[in-house]
Parts: structure tokens; C-alpha cells; sequence
């Protein structure tokens, strides 16, 4: 396997946006108190978004959803410029999940038995705000280090362990990169020393940031692939809200349902954009149609500058239990969280006391502890999130 000529390609976003000054030249409303602060601090995090994504709002609403997910808040620049490292339970982190400690090689995390996680860009179409991964973004915070995959480390770990069936690849986003780059980078994968990983998933928030970059030919390489190998590809889509799967995004969905390719999507539970019924259901039914499964609903993770957007643990529960009243069984979520232990299924409330959140290791670092099942009293503890 020559890895020494490997090097990501990425594709050029249209029109990138990447000032507060630009989206206020393009008529957002109630920009002037953010572009005083981007003046005087600057913007810690990045922003990033397209005249694409703009489009899809309704550019006078300031609470419009589609801009909270691109947009920074108020709230979340305080969170930056009064950020202290002494306060992050409050204030939250920057590796919420411990992902640091399941590191194995440069660009490469097992944390779960038969699962491995490629980091293999550190490129977006968009930067969400509430994203788990910002110090891949950061300057100068050297963590784009992680988005090494593949190196001679990495797939030496990877032919060792021969539980490992399943590779995400993530990053960034793992369709920003080239369609060369992209068939160099599965190419590696298909070495008859990995047979034993027989599922490659792709993580991708491209169908509604850029769904543009999703054609014939991509959807084509990747089925012939398929073929080719008898692995199974999966892509993993990522929306938060029915109004990001525009005429364009429905038509990426629609050329890899044609194709027979697997497509489930991962939500994260959000308040502002979309912390009621109505709108998750919205949701999850416009993609059930586009043959998009439903499959995480998540909780907000503790990120640094995302603390506002996260439901409390008892009212998550209270919309995830009238969705599901609505929902059929084949699209109906998972509601969980990603801990330092591990994927917690969060069941419901305890029937003798509703500040009690039954929690289910649906996943476990440890392998003997999936499947056990805790209680969590979020009048002793944090609200939102579980601590470990």
C-alpha cells in the first residue's frame, strides 16, 4: 500500500461567506450589535457559510433557523471572549466526547469495538455552530492534525485489529474532497489485508450546505465501488431543519436513493431551530420521502459558545416521546447523547419521579457495560448533560 502519494484534494466551495460584513451587505437583519463585537474581539470561532445557504433563508427573521446554525449569536461570542479554562463544565469544552483519548495513530479513533472513526478532512462547506469538533477550526490550536487519515500508523492499526468491520469517515466533511481524492482514499481501503472491514460510512453535511457537489459521478464511483469490492457504502447526512432540503439538496438525496446507496441521517436536538414537535416530525417526514432513515436524534452536546442551544434532558425527552406518537416505527430516531463512556440511549422519564432520566449504554468504551442501564437525578445535576 503506497501511502506516500496520498494527499487530499479538496473541491472549492461557490461563493463562500466568511465576514459578518458580508452577510449584512446581503440583507440579514439585526447584524449591527454582532459586527461591533466582531470589531473589537473578533470571531473566535470561524464563520463559514455560502450565498447558497443564505438563500434559504428568510434573511429579515433574525431567529430564522437556518441562520442560527451558521450565524454566531450574542451569546455565543460572550462565551469566547469570557472563556476560562477553570469553568468549562459551565461554559462547556472543546472535546466534549473525550476524543482525544481514543486516538490510535494520527487521524484514527476506536472507541467502540467493531467501529472506527477516520478523520480524513479538515475542510466544511459550513461551520455549524453548535459543531463538536471546533478545534479542528481553531488557529494555531494545532488540532487539524487529527484530519491525518490515511497514514502508515493508522492502516497498520487498522489490519491488526480484525474486530473493526466499520469505518466512518469524517473529518470536516468527507465529501469536500475531490472525486480523485476520494477514489485514491478507498482505494487504500480496499486492500485485501482490510477484508475484514466490510462497511464504509461516509459523514457528510454536504447535502445541505453545498448539495451541488453531490453528482452523477460521485454517486457513480461510489456504487461501482460497491460492486467492485462488496463492501457496503453508507452515508451519514446531517440536517437540523425541514428548510435545508431545498429543490437542490432534494435532488443529491434523490440520485443516491436512485442509485440503491444506504442513507440515514444523525439531527441534533436544538433550541431556536428545532426544539418543538412539529418541526422535528416536519423533518424526519420530508426525508423519510427522499429515502433518508431517521436515526439519531442527539443531544446537544456542552460545546464552548453552544450552551444556549441545548435542550434540558426532561423537556428533550417530553418532545422525543410525542414524536414518536407520530412517527412510524422504520423512521422513528434514537434519542441519545455521546458521552466520555460511551453512545447513552436516553429512554424516557422515570415513572415515580421526572427529574429521574433512564439511560441506556447503547454503546460502551467498555464492551461488557453496553446494554446497562442508569439513572440520572437532574435536580443533583447538571440539566442538559451527562458528566462522567
Amino acid at each position: 500500500m503506497d501511502m506516500e502519494k496520498y494527499k487530499p484534494r479538496y473541491v472549492e466551495l461557490p461563493k463562500p461567506i466568511t465576514t459578518l460584513r458580508r452577510l449584512s451587505l446581503l440583507g440579514l437583519a439585526d447584524m449591527e450589535e454582532l459586527l461591533v463585537l466582531e470589531k473589537e474581539y473578533g470571531l473566535p470561532f470561524p464563520l463559514l457559510t455560502s450565498e447558497y445557504f443564505v438563500s434559504l433563508m428568510d434573511i429579515k427573521d433574525p431567529q430564522d433557523p437556518l441562520r442560527q446554525l451558521v450565524v454566531p449569536t450574542k451569546e455565543e461570542l460572550n462565551a469566547y471572549y469570557n472563556m476560562d479554562v477553570s469553568q468549562q463544565k459551565e461554559r462547556g469544552s472543546f472535546d466534549t466526547s473525550g476524543e482525544h483519548t481514543n486516538l490510535k495513530a494520527p487521524g484514527l479513533q476506536h472507541k467502540y469495538g467493531s467501529t472506527a472513526l477516520a478523520l480524513i478532512s479538515n475542510v466544511c462547506a459550513g461551520l455549524c455552530r453548535e459543531c463538536f469538533r471546533k478545534r479542528i477550526f481553531f488557529e494555531e490550536s494545532g488540532a487539524a492534525n487529527e484530519a491525518t487519515f490515511p497514514n502508515e500508523k493508522a492502516i497498520e492499526y487498522l489490519k491488526k485489529h480484525k474486530e473493526i468491520n466499520t469505518i466512518l469517515l469524517s473529518g470536516g466533511d468527507a465529501f469536500m474532497l475531490s472525486d480523485d481524492s476520494l477514489l485514491d482514499l478507498l482505494d487504500i481501503l480496499a486492500d485485501k489485508t482490510l477484508d475484514h472491514i466490510t462497511t464504509i460510512r461516509f459523514g457528510s453535511k454536504i447535502f445541505a450546505y453545498y448539495p451541488q457537489r453531490v453528482t452523477q459521478k460521485l454517486v457513480t464511483i461510489l456504487k461501482d465501488y460497491e460492486q467492485k469490492t462488496g463492501k457496503c457504502i453508507q452515508i451519514s447526512t446531517h440536517f437540523e431543519h425541514a428548510n435545508e432540503l431545498g429543490p437542490e439538496c432534494i435532488k443529491s438525496l434523490d440520485l443516491l436513493h436512485g442509485a440503491g446507496l444506504i442513507v440515514y441521517n444523525q439531527t441534533v436536538l436544538l433550541n431556536g431551530i428545532n426544539y418543538d414537535v412539529d418541526m422535528l416530525y416536519n423533518l424526519f417526514s420530508k426525508m423519510a420521502e427522499h429515502g433518508v432513515r431517521p436515526y439519531y436524534l442527539f443531544q446537544c452536546r456542552p460545546v464552548i459558545g453552544s450552551m444556549h442551544q441545548q435542550v434540558p434532558l426532561v423537556e428533550g425527552v417530553k418532545i422525543y416521546n410525542k414524536l414518536m406518537q407520530r412517527m412510524s416505527g422504520v423512521h422513528k430516531p434514537l434519542y441519545a447523547m455521546s458521552t466520555k463512556l460511551g453512545k447513552m440511549q436516553i429512554v424516557g422519564l422515570h415513572p415515580e419521579n421526572e427529574n429521574i432520566i433512564v439511560l441506556r449504554r447503547h454503546s460502551s468504551k467498555k464492551i461488557e457495560d453496553t446494554g446497562k442501564v442508569l439513572f440520572y437525578d437532574v435536580s443533583k445535576n447538571d440539566p442538559y448533560w451527562v458528566y462522567t
